[in-house]
């Protein structure tokens, strides 16, 4: 876990994309939170400050990989016999 900080100078209009992989436990349940805010420089002011932090939250579900073997026995199975 941890942070992105970072400080950069865009264009009016401009963007920028952080692509962050990450593994989470299986046996994980509950909520899992991740929060994004921006600040402008010192001197700047923001007419909205309502787009300054956006919250994402996704439910985190149990997973499983199940799977079914089926052996016959004895090896080779006779027909007619127990």
């Amino acid at each position: 876990m941890g942070n992105i900080n970072d400080n950069v100078n865009l264009a009016a209009g401009g963007v920028i994309t952080y692509i962050v992989t990450a593994t989470i436990n299986p046996s994980s349940l509950g909520t899992l939170s991740n929060t994004a805010t921006v600040t402008p420089p010192a001197g700047v002011t923001d007419s909205d400050l309502s787009k300054q932090q956006q919250l994402d939250q996704d439910t985190l579900m149990p997973q499983a990989d199940l799977g079914v073997t089926k052996v016959g026995t004895p090896e080779p199975v006779t027909a007619g016999r127990t």
